[in-house]
């Protein structure tokens, strides 16, 4: 039997594999699984689902420029206790409590928000005692108060003071509902 077969770019054409005979071996157990086409087809949609989740958070964010966003975490502050025996005393007193703020930029990979301080808030609505040094405020990688929202991003402090402007991880911060 004489095989006659053109080879076109490094494959034989089929009628030559065809006429092949068994040998007896069994098959290769080296080729199984995705074939290389279908790998590369699922990362290709892998990545272009990635890269619309990222121009959504992007064009979600950038419409939202001028709104409120709130991150939960603890307020920290110094208050002073006075007393006519002992005088002034100076005492750390940290609470939970939530930093509202507004959006003034996102950063291009939208990963980072440039933000505002606007206020603060406590569970109660106001300080335990009156401050008398600045306002920190340290965020929780935690889901924080259900009431405020939920908070997944890193961890973060930040002087509250109101106009004072920062840049911030963006998974830290989420509209405020109130």
């Amino acid at each position: 039997m004489e095989l006659q077969a053109v080879c076109w770019g490094g494959s034989f054409a089929v009628e030559l594999v065809a006429a092949f005979a068994w040998n007896g071996w069994q098959t290769s157990s080296g080729i199984s699984g995705n074939l290389g086409l279908e790998y590369a087809m699922k990362a290709l949609d892998a990545r272009i689902s990635a890269e619309r989740a990222r121009e959504s958070r992007l064009n979600r964010l950038r419409s939202s420029i001028g709104r409120k966003y709130c991150s939960n975490g603890e307020l920290s502050y110094v208050t002073r206790i006075c007393s006519r025996n002992v005088g002034c005393i100076d005492r750390d007193v940290t609470e939970p409590g939530q930093l509202h703020a507004y959006l003034e930029g996102v950063s291009e990979d939208g990963l980072r928000i440039q933000l505002r301080v606007h206020n603060w808030a406590t569970d109660a609505g106001r300080l335990r005692a009156g401050a008398v040094s600045d306002i920190t405020f340290s965020s929780r990688q935690s889901l924080g108060n259900p009431s405020y929202g939920f908070s997944l991003g890193p961890a973060f402090t930040q002087r509250a003071q109101p106009g004072l402007v920062f840049w911030s991880d963006a998974a830290s911060w989420s509209q405020c509902s109130r």
